[in-house]
């Protein structure tokens, strides 16, 4: 189960990945033709694509971490919390969130009418809460190895007689 769900980790990622520099490479042509000076959202996305490349790295390293904790049996090294998914994760979330606000003020102010850019962002935002919803899955997967693994450890405490 631990593989799927991480391969479902690394696919949407790289979905996601794809979409902003998919959003980047339209931003960086828009530049060029002089439709749009903004870089801000250029950076962004470029950022976001970046940024989501670890994200699918960490996965599959992770991935790798568990198969070998899994063979060993050894658990001792492994994290006690996911913080880098979490904090990688919320960055993401919110820089995308950032990009939707700043695009709704745009329409608002009738800088712009292109709703497929408000599309793809929203696509990108729905594609990162389900990559968090299987992170916190793939974690909990992790805890209950971890904790059957220390179960079987222990020593068995045999009563004393009298």
């Amino acid at each position: 189960m631990f593989e799927l769900l991480s391969k479902w980790d690394i696919g949407l990622a790289a979905a996601t990945a794809l979409l902003a520099f998919g959003e980047a490479t339209a931003l960086w042509i828009a530049r060029r033709k002089g439709l749009t000076q903004n870089v801000s959202r250029l950076v962004t996305h470029g950022g976001i694509g970046l940024l989501m490349i670890v994200y699918a790295w960490l996965s599959l390293s992770w991935l790798q971490t568990f198969q070998l904790m899994g063979e060993t049996g050894d658990f001792s090294l492994s994290p006690t919390i996911n913080w880098n998914y979490v904090i990688l994760g919320w960055a993401l979330a919110l820089l995308i969130s950032f990009e939707i606000v700043s695009h709704l003020r745009a329409i608002r102010q009738g800088l712009t009418r292109n709703v497929s850019r408000l599309a793809t962002r929203l696509v990108m935002l729905i594609l990162m809460l389900i990559m968090l919803s299987i992170t916190v899955q793939k974690w909990d997967l992790f805890l209950d190895e971890y904790e059957a693994s220390y179960i079987t450890s222990l020593p068995t405490a045999t009563p004393r007689q009298p």
